[in-house]
Formats: structure tokens, C-alpha cells, sequence
């Protein structure tokens, strides 16, 4: 059986998306869900209304994340600094 890697999801109607992965177990998916839930409304306030989850696919299924690690920092620098200025 092929391996395994795990991606938090997001759900609008029929059309998913991958935020955040991959992670090596579904337990480590599943701790990230809050953060992918934090940065997708960070970018689009219509995500308060999407669903939030865990897929897995065979490590071999390359995938095109919504989220890397500099656009995770940009958005918490952001974050950051809005909350300086108010």
C-alpha cells in the first residue's frame, strides 16, 4: 500500500481546496486545522461560512497548497501589525 500524507482542507459547496500540508499523520492534520481556519479567513471573510478537514492522498499525488510558509508568515506579520496600530 502506498504511503500516505495528510492535507487540512477547506470545503465551499462542491469545490475543495488544500491549505496546509503535507503532514506525515492525521493526528498532525488534524491539530492543523484551527491554524488553516485562522489563515483562510485572514485572506477571505466568506470562510467563516466554508468547512474545515483533513484529507489524505498517496504521497506520490503531488498537490498545490493555497498556503506556504512565507505567505503564513506575511499574513501573521500583517496580523501583527494591525494589531499594533489599533
Amino acid at each position: 500500500m502506498a504511503r500516505k500524507l495528510f492535507y487540512c482542507t477547506v470545503r465551499d459547496g462542491t469545490k475543495t481546496g488544500f491549505l496546509l500540508g503535507p503532514f506525515s499523520s492525521l493526528e498532525q492534520g488534524e491539530t492543523s486545522v484551527p491554524l488553516a481556519r485562522r489563515l483562510a479567513l485572514a485572506v477571505d471573510p466568506w470562510a467563516a461560512f466554508y468547512t474545515f478537514g483533513v484529507a489524505s492522498l498517496p504521497a506520490m499525488v503531488e498537490v498545490r497548497m493555497r498556503f506556504d510558509i512565507d505567505s503564513v508568515a506575511t499574513i501573521a506579520h500583517s496580523k501583527i501589525q494591525s494589531y499594533h496600530h489599533a
